[in-house]
């Protein structure tokens, strides 16, 4: 399997922005500022970890931006949980953790400063999905109109990306523990609804192909998790 040792977090969290605030005018801003091509952003969202001065720039200025970061460089703990739970697979116990270690990191002032959320970043294996089984943009938009019917590149990519983020173990079976944390999360689930997902998840059986992850993916269609 190929894999690399990276913080999915930083990626995901540096394009994050608050909901208030223009989140691709303070992308767009930040990376023309910083030097940074389509191409870096790009390697950049998929995982693909830089330590480059200006990618560590553009993330700096990308949250002071968007407030997540205080004039004292202290970040906002309402827009990192909020975060968390929304835009980020992450189990509660976790979550605790990241949000306990990132309250206790030094003032965020410098570039080089951003290096010093890694540390509160566990260490994961991720494989770059979208590359290894040649998913695009318009691939994605593809499944999103229309859900029901996946190529079969798509439901492997898909099976990746659920490796990836917990929801299915190596051997194939559920992260029940996990998936029931994440429907509790649906507020804008009725709780038959929830319970309807509960019982269609505890029926799919392991998933070792990828054609094996169409029962598990018609059980989700209505999570927004892909």
């Amino acid at each position: 399997m190929k894999s690399r040792n990276v913080f999915i977090f930083l990626s995901v969290f540096t394009c994050v922005i608050s909901a208030d605030v223009d989140r691709e005018l303070i992308v767009a801003e930040c990376a023309q500022q910083n030097g940074l091509s389509e191409e870096d952003l790009e390697k950049w969202i998929n995982y693909q970890k830089n330590s480059e001065e200006k990618f560590l720039c553009f993330m700096l200025c990308c949250h002071q931006k968007d407030r997540s970061l205080d004039m004292d460089g202290k970040w906002d703990q309402k827009f990192l949980s909020q975060h968390l739970n929304d835009m980020y697979l992450i189990n509660n116990t976790l979550k605790t953790q990241v949000m306990e270690c990132f309250a206790n990191i030094p003032p965020i002032r410098t570039c080089l400063d951003m290096k010093l959320i890694e540390k509160c970043i566990p260490a994961m294996k991720i494989r770059n999905c979208p590359d290894e089984y040649g998913i695009n943009q318009q691939d994605i938009g593809n499944f999103t109109k229309n859900p029901s019917e996946p190529s079969e590149k798509m439901l492997c990519y898909l099976k990746c990306s659920s490796e990836n983020d917990d929801l299915i173990f190596e051997d194939g079976t559920l992260n029940m523990n996990f998936l029931k944390e994440l429907i509790d999360r649906m507020d804008d689930m009725k709780e038959e609804e929830k319970n309807s997902v509960e019982e269609c998840l505890s029926k799919v059986p392991p998933v070792k192909s990828c054609r094996d992850f169409l029962p598990f993916a018609k059980c989700v269609q209505n999570m927004n998790l892909f």
